[in-house]
């Protein structure tokens, strides 16, 4: 083969080459993925969102995070560059497309924050922190934020240079924060009490300690106060109003702030009301029918319904006039005789109430017999006697309550504020210690 033909046989390949190079298909921009797409369309418009608020540096962030998400929006380089050189450009959302941006930082928010409380609870305290701070930075006065950002700080361990045992206290103290971000107040009791015991003058295993106890008795009041809740609704279910309403109040001293008590209180209340107006129409009919003994028991039945209603004690003193003046049957006597016993075996036995209700029916009974009448009376004085004694010890401890409340330990003023309302619960100190309950159960939060 000459020189020729082998010049030949090389231009003509690479002609062939060049054909197949310009025949070749030029490479496109690849569309980003559906997802990805519809996230980058949502960081423009919080973009634009931020534009017209003359957020800026928050827009060209946005604008910046679509541009990385999907590089076809071939304006966005341009528009950022406008900005960046001080430029300015038109309002860029309509109120539709505001509203949808709006829509779309709410939804991000609520995200940024479920992943945070998630985070919290599983002591993944750095992921939660930056989730908080990812909200803040979309919203800067977020509440939720703000207050989970700041209980991280308090629960930050504060070691003590010091300190001989200071390892075993961090240690302990962080297993108790773990079954403390959990709820799990059993456990986290347990573990910070190793703390105290090591370190008991330590602020934060101190608070978060006094945090868990007073959930815990939190818990202990939730379930005396459910057991008590349904044996109320019993009573109403078998129409024992009086029951039902003693059982009430007693549930609203322990948990004053449920919603259920002061609707059932009104209810229950309603009833008696209604059965004391029907016990005082009852009681006037057997006075007209000149029944004494009966009209006496109807009146005294419409005072425990309504205790003080003017009606049934006029119509009670009617009655027991004229008992006395009549003549009592031999079985009332004996009858009277009984309940006068029993009223004194309660009496020796301190039991004022009960001897009251016993002697008040052999009054009723017999009421002309002056020995019943003294004995209720000398019932009346000493269950007065002992009330006062009690609203007497009851300020005794609301002041020490307010001692310790003074002193800031607000597990021991809880308690004494407590024994204030169950030692005289008409007392006006009783009105003064729940207030404070309240607030020391606000302070622990």
């Amino acid at each position: 083969m000459g020189t020729k033909t082998a010049v030949k046989i090389i231009c003509r390949l690479l002609a062939l080459v060049f054909l197949a190079a310009c025949q070749a298909p030029q490479p496109t921009q690849q569309r980003p993925h559906a997802n990805v797409g519809r996230m980058a369309a949502r960081h423009v418009l919080l973009g634009n969102a931020y534009y017209d608020q003359g957020r800026k540096a928050d827009a060209m962030r946005e604008w910046g995070m679509a541009w990385e998400m999907d590089p076809t929006l071939e304006y966005l380089p341009d528009r950022m560059q406008k900005v960046k050189d001080g430029g300015t450009i038109e309002t860029l959302l309509s109120e539709g497309g505001r509203g949808q941006a709006e829509a779309g930082t709410q939804h991000r928010i609520q995200q940024e924050l479920k992943m945070a409380e998630h985070y919290y609870r599983q002591s993944k305290c750095k992921q939660a922190e930056m989730a908080w701070q990812r909200v803040l930075v979309l919203c800067p006065e977020d509440a939720t934020a703000t207050s989970g950002l700041k209980r991280l700080a308090d629960e930050q361990y504060q070691g003590q240079i010091e300190g001989e045992f200071d390892h075993l206290v961090r240690e302990s103290y962080e297993r108790g924060m773990q079954h403390f971000r959990c709820q799990e107040w059993k456990e986290a009791e347990a573990e910070l009490a190793k703390a105290e015991k090591l370190a008991p003058l330590q602020p934060q295993v101190k608070k978060h300690l006094m945090i868990v106890r007073l959930a815990l008795q939190e818990e202990k009041d939730s379930g005396k106060a459910d057991t008590l809740r349904q044996e109320a609704k019993q009573a109403e279910n078998e129409e024992d109003w009086l029951k039902a309403f003693s059982l009430w109040e007693k549930i609203s001293n322990l948990d004053p702030n449920a919603e259920d008590v002061q609707a059932a209180l009104e209810k229950t209340a309603s009833q008696l009301h209604i059965l004391a107006a029907a016990s005082i129409q009852a009681g006037q009919k057997a006075l007209q029918l000149q029944q004494y003994s009966p009209a006496l028991a109807h009146f005294n039945r419409a005072l425990q319904y309504q205790p003080g209603q003017a009606e049934a004690m006029a119509g009670a003193r009617q009655a027991r006039a004229a008992l006395a003046s009549g003549n009592i049957k031999k079985a009332d006597e004996q009858k009277a005789r009984r309940h006068f016993d029993q009223g004194g075996l309660f009496y020796r036995q301190g039991q004022w109430h009960a001897a009251i209700d016993e002697w008040n029916q052999a009054v009723i009974l017999n009421p002309g017999q002056e020995d019943y009448a003294y004995w209720l009376e000398r019932a009346k004085q000493e269950e007065a006697k002992h009330m006062a004694q009690q609203c007497a010890l009851a300020k005794t401890r609301y002041q020490d309550g307010l001692q310790a409340f003074q002193r800031e330990d607000l597990l021991a003023a809880l308690a004494a504020f407590k024994d204030v309302m169950e030692l005289c619960p008409q007392g006006d100190e009783a009105a003064k210690a729940n207030k404070h309950i309240v607030r020391i159960k606000e302070l622990m939060k």
